[in-house]
């Protein structure tokens, strides 16, 4: 602990063993005259470096606009109706809805480590599972993230720890104390309140949009091989002054800013964050929209004589708020990207909206045509002939009107259905979106409302939807929530310095309880791995497990040529996917897991209350001899004894229930080699139920 202590204290006087400058990440490197330099020269690369983004930052605004529905010059028709098809709104829509239930399955085990060690890490993947849970990244960061992806082409995220507090108030009870000093138990006591600081610290991922985000060079294919890494944050004065707090920045800068807060910006810097404000429906005037653009910088300066990566701050005309040795111990930088379309030669990936925008546009222009003629054709039109009919401006369409005027000398155009062909150029762009991004009905509810599929189509569906499925899930699973987990397990290692209690599940889900786990220590060395799809798809490929062990079991032994079949760990997979890590080892139970425990030790347990489980391995009798005596000397005042043994009564009935069942042929045939298990065809359904292919949960494959 004493090398730990070590990046700890900021104030400790100077020891023989002390860590050298370039290691010390705590130092203040701002005022040295040849950093400030540096980074001098270098924020004015970052404002033309942001400055060249401008045709990808323009082409990104255009995505969002097809996502958010805005109408704007890129439409050719300009009349009466003002109408947005939200195609591209849709597909997006069905994309983010199929792969964030494809990644997270419902049995809340997100994670998967694999040791050097023999045993399983399960308090590791654990509380790995409690920090994605905290995180919120089913919630709040996996949807952006798609949406991010699909629309701008790049799939970024931001990965920090972060330790909250609150400051509760909690009742206790205190003893009456004496007029001499000393508490009187039998006085009783009076009620209190005390005051508790409940800290609620973890990590914290936030997806990062593409043009706040900066790379030098545009050319290299990780980001971690990048000179210099810059993040756009836009910061409100309670924000620096948390910063200022946390000594992220150097008092004396951030004070400065504060005082200089209004001019803290660049007039020409994109701004994401209040686009995204708007198409919320969240207006925010000039006086609440004030804050100061602070660039996050990550690249390597020389300090100390040797070459380290380094985090500082800038803001404003050259204001260097901080620059300071990466705080992480691991020495990552604390974005994640990936490029959601790769473009060789280019670390920026390709929008999957731009490419079908002008299909979009064309189907708003069609819509709105046909949306135009259809209220003309509401309006008939209306001839007269003047001289027969010189009171024309009685010709009012009204109800009860009274025309005075010839009937024979009045005719009614109708306006051609021009709806019609509008209505078919907007089915024609949607077929042509939905293709472009992936989508089919499968993916989309009531897809299939038109007509009823066959059993055929619905599979063929289904298979493509998890084909295009599996290639987008296996970039995000790999590129970027691997290298989440692995940045939790070292930020909890590195932060985190008190028990935390997550909830656990032991071998291959024997129970789930709740533990405490401890802080991480020295010398374990993992790899971490996303197992959400792996979970989807075993759920998937347990009809051909089914089907296949349905094969191997009717193989006769002759056949095997010295080989053994073993069901067990099929069936045990299959009851923990379908069942649960909570019900699946009920259902399938590892007998290795119920070897019985001496009946001296249960009795002690029963006696204090505990429930104890008669086990099938059990000595029955001798048990319940042992039980019947602890009973009568104790009382059994909490009754758990006589359910103890009523427990042993019962299996003893299972036993010999179980061996007369061997001694008995079997009766009727089983399932043909390689068939699938139904259900026995019930009753024909009441008029208007809805078709099992049909239901919601089908759709999802």
């Amino acid at each position: 602990m004493a090398f730990l202590d070590k990046f700890k204290k900021k104030d400790a006087a100077p020891e023989e063993d002390s860590l050298p400058d370039w290691e010390d990440r705590t130092k203040q490197w701002m005022r040295n005259p040849k950093i400030e330099e540096k980074l001098e020269e270098l924020f004015v690369q970052i404002c033309a470096g942001y400055d060249d983004k401008k045709e990808q930052t323009e082409a990104i605004e255009e995505a969002w606009d097809c996502y958010n529905c805005v109408l704007n010059e890129n439409q050719s028709y300009s009349g009466t109706s003002s109408i947005y098809i939200p195609i591209i709104h849709d597909a997006i829509e069905a994309r983010v809805t199929r792969f964030s239930n494809m990644m997270f399955p419902m049995s809340g085990r997100y994670s998967e480590v694999t040791s050097v060690e023999a045993e399983v890490p399960y308090e590791t993947m654990a509380l790995l599972d409690h920090y994605v849970e905290k995180a919120e990244l089913r919630q709040r960061v996996l949807p952006a993230l798609l949406r991010t992806g699909d629309i701008e082409g790049q799939y970024s995220v931001s990965v920090s720890w972060k330790d909250r507090h609150r400051y509760t108030v909690k009742k206790k009870e205190n003893p009456i104390v004496e007029a001499m000093g000393g508490a009187v138990p039998d006085l009783g006591t009076i009620p209190d309140v005390e005051l508790e600081k409940v800290g609620d610290a973890g990590p914290e991922v936030t997806s990062v949009d593409s043009r706040d985000l900066l790379v030098f060079p545009a050319s290299v294919d990780n980001i971690d091989d990048a000179d210099v890494v810059v993040l756009a944050m836009r910061m409100s004065k309670g924000r620096i002054q948390d910063m200022i707090d946390s000594e992220e920045f150097d008092e004396e800068a951030g004070e400065a800013l504060l005082d200089e807060f209004s001019s803290a910006k660049r007039e020409n810097q994109a701004n994401p964050d209040k686009k995204s404000l708007d198409a919320a429906g969240v207006k925010v005037d000039a006086k609440g929209s004030k804050h100061a653009l602070v660039y996050k910088i990550w690249t390597r300066l020389k300090i100390g004589g040797k070459r380290r990566m380094c985090l500082s701050y800038m803001a404003g005309d050259k204001k260097i708020l901080s620059c300071k040795r990466n705080p992480y111990w691991s020495d990552r930088i604390d974005i994640i990207s990936v490029s959601a379309l790769k473009v060789s030669g280019a670390f920026w990936g390709k929008s999957r909206v731009i490419p079908v925008a002008k299909s979009q546009y064309a189907a708003n222009d069609a819509v709105n045509m046909g949306q135009d003629s259809a209220q003309y054709s509401l309006m008939p039109i209306t001839f007269s002939n003047p001289v027969s009919n010189p009171r024309v401006g009685t010709m009012v369409l009204a109800m009860g009107a009274m025309w005075e005027c010839d009937p024979n000398e009045v005719k009614f155009q109708t306006f051609p259905s021009l709806w019609k062909d509008a209505a078919g150029l907007v089915e024609m762009h949607r077929t042509q979106i939905m293709q472009s991004l992936g989508i089919n009905p499968a993916m989309i509810p009531m897809g299939n409302a038109n007509k009823k599929p066959t059993q055929s189509q619905v599979a063929q569906e289904q298979q493509v939807a998890l084909e295009s499925t599996a290639d987008v899930v296996t970039i995000i699973e790999q590129a970027i929530f691997n290298k989440v987990l692995s940045f939790f397990y070292e930020l909890d290692y590195q932060y985190r310095t008190k028990d935390v209690i997550v909830r656990k599940f032991g071998p291959i889900g024997v129970q789930a309880e709740m533990q405490a786990i401890p802080p991480s220590q020295v010398g374990s060395h993992y790899t971490f791995r996303w197992y959400g799809t792996e979970a989807m798809k075993s759920t998937q490929a347990i009809q051909q497990m089914i089907s296949t062990l349905g094969v191997f079991n009717q193989t006769p032994p002759d056949k095997l040529n010295g080989l053994t079949i073993n069901n067990a760990p099929v069936l045990e997979h299959m009851a923990n996917v379908v069942f649960g890590p909570r019900i699946g080892p009920k259902v399938v139970v590892d007998q290795r897991h119920m070897l019985g425990i001496p009946p001296e030790q249960e009795n002690q347990m029963l006696m204090d209350g505990f429930h104890v489980m008669a086990q099938m391995g059990d000595d029955d009798p001798q048990h319940m001899q042992s039980h019947m005596q602890a009973a009568k000397m104790s009382g059994d005042h909490t009754g758990m004894i006589r359910l103890h043994i009523t427990e042993h009564q019962m299996n003893m009935a299972k036993k010999q229930a179980a061996q007369q069942q061997q001694g008995q042929p079997q009766q009727g045939g089983g399932p043909k080699p390689g068939a699938q298990v139904q259900a026995p065809t019930g009753p024909q359904q009441p008029p208007g139920a809805v078709r099992q292919d049909a239901m919601p949960l089908a759709q999802q494959g």
